[in-house]
Formats: structure tokens, sequence, C-alpha cells
């Protein structure tokens, strides 16, 4: 890691709580068999608990991409398959034909299919995601989230490149304009057909601090921070959907818990 390169290793890595859990579970029913229950409830049952709570990750390793990223390979897709300029797309064209290729079985992106580099670079890592375990993934965060179709457009990359894993999606809202419309956002996605079943009634959404900041100041920014808030979970509420919010503070002492303006 010091010297920048991935880790690689000929031994087995344990990377879910079942392929630590099973074994000790073999040697714990054991131990009870053998009537020798003092040794099997004492560090040994402790650990188990310990494996059954928190698992084999110190910690989930969020995603992150700006959303521009994921568009740029939609803009690419489109004009090989179809000749067409995706970027002249609006909105509601572009969420039907996301909606639509969410719910087809058949695969949207060939298999042989050259794109650029960067789009390259997004594609991997969905790849990735599929190779990894969820219990080491925690959510996909979309930077500069402005409109439903930047939520879609990373759903429908995952559905393409990650198999069966589904990572939770969070918007993250950052500007000014970002955090007024938030709210919008949020409820054209959840009255969307397939969407609540997609995530499970359960919406991720990322606050952003820095660029509101820089935006419009830390008094406008903080106010529009606590009204995008509030409206978020009246509308989830409203909806039936359970909602969770966390906060993308930049600095140390923000992630801290500091007070704003220390960040």
């Amino acid at each position: 890691q010091l010297e920048g390169k991935q880790f690689h290793s000929d031994i087995p890595v344990i990377k879910t709580r079942e392929q630590l859990h099973t074994p000790l579970l073999l040697c714990y029913r054991s131990l009870c068999e053998s009537n020798l229950d003092i040794l099997a409830n004492g560090a040994l049952l402790d650990t188990m608990r310990r494996i059954a709570c928190f698992g084999v990750t110190l910690t989930k390793l969020d995603l992150r991409q700006e959303s521009s990223r994921h568009s740029q390979v939609l803009e690419e897709l489109i004009d090989y398959l179809y000749g067409d300029d995706y970027t002249q797309w609006d909105e509601d064209k572009r969420q039907t034909f996301l909606l639509e290729e969410l719910g087809s079985k058949r695969p949207l992106i060939p298999y042989r299919w050259k794109c650029s580099p960067e789009s390259e670079e997004v594609l991997k890592t969905f790849k990735i995601i599929s190779q990894d375990r969820v219990e080491g993934l925690g959510t996909y965060v979309i930077s500069m989230a402005r409109q439903p179709s930047d939520v879609l457009t990373v759903a429908l990359l995952m559905k393409e490149m990650a198999g069966d894993v589904r990572l939770p999606i969070a918007p993250l809202f950052e500007t000014l304009e970002d955090l007024n419309r938030s709210g919008d956002v949020i409820k054209q996605l959840l009255g969307l057909p397939g969407y609540r079943s997609l995530i499970n009634d359960r919406q991720e959404v990322m606050i952003g601090y820095s660029d509101s900041a820089k935006d419009a100041g830390q008094l406008a920014a903080a106010w529009a921070q606590y009204r995008a808030q509030e409206r978020l979970v009246e509308i989830c509420k409203e909806q039936n959907v359970t909602l969770t919010l966390f906060h993308g503070r930049g600095g140390t002492v923000g992630r801290g818990g500091g007070p704003a303006h220390a960040g």
C-alpha cells in the first residue's frame, strides 16, 4: 500500500463472516459435546458473538463517482448502439430509456464494446463490485447529482456490470441549487414505476457542505442544508420510505463532529 500497488496474495482471504463463523461454530459444538462447556462458553463464544455482530470488516468502503462520468458512459454507448446523441435527450426521455433498460432482461452493453479509457474505468469499478463481497462495500455515492436520471444511470450500470450485487445508491446534493431541488428529485424518483422495489423502500441521501458553502456562503448554505433535510424527511415519511441522511463534510474536524465553520 505504501508503494501504491494493489495487494495480491496466494493465500485465500476470508471475505465473509460465514467463512470464519462456520469453523468456529464446529469447534464450539465439538467442545460442548465433549462436556467442555467451560471452554466453549469463554473466549470462543465471545469471538463468535463479535463475528456475528461486526463481520470480518472493520468498516465498509463507500464508492464515489461524479454524475458526469456516468453520463459519459451512456453518451458513448447510445452513440455506438443507436447513432444518437444522448446529450440532446431531455430528462423525460432519459428516464423512459433508463427505466425500460432496468426492466429488460437482455444486456444493454455489448460484450466486446470498446469505449474510451475514461468510460472503461467507470465500468471496471462496477465490475469490481461483482467480484468483491457486499459485506466490505457500503454505498455508491453520486457526486453532483442533479436529476433522477443520475440515479437511474448508476442503477443501470450496476445491473449491467455487477451481476446480482446491488449496493445502496446515494445522490450527493452539493450546490445551493441542488440542495433546494433535492426534495423534488427524490419525490420524482419515488414516483417512478419500479424504483421503490429497486431500493426496497430504503433511500439514502448525502448532504454536501463544502461546495454549497463556496457557492452561497456559510449561512445560506447551512439554511439550505437544513431545509433540504426537512423536506426529504417529510417526503419519505409521506411515502413510507426509510430515509438515511449522511453528511459530506470535507475537513477532518467536520468528520469528527466539530462545528461546521471549523471544517
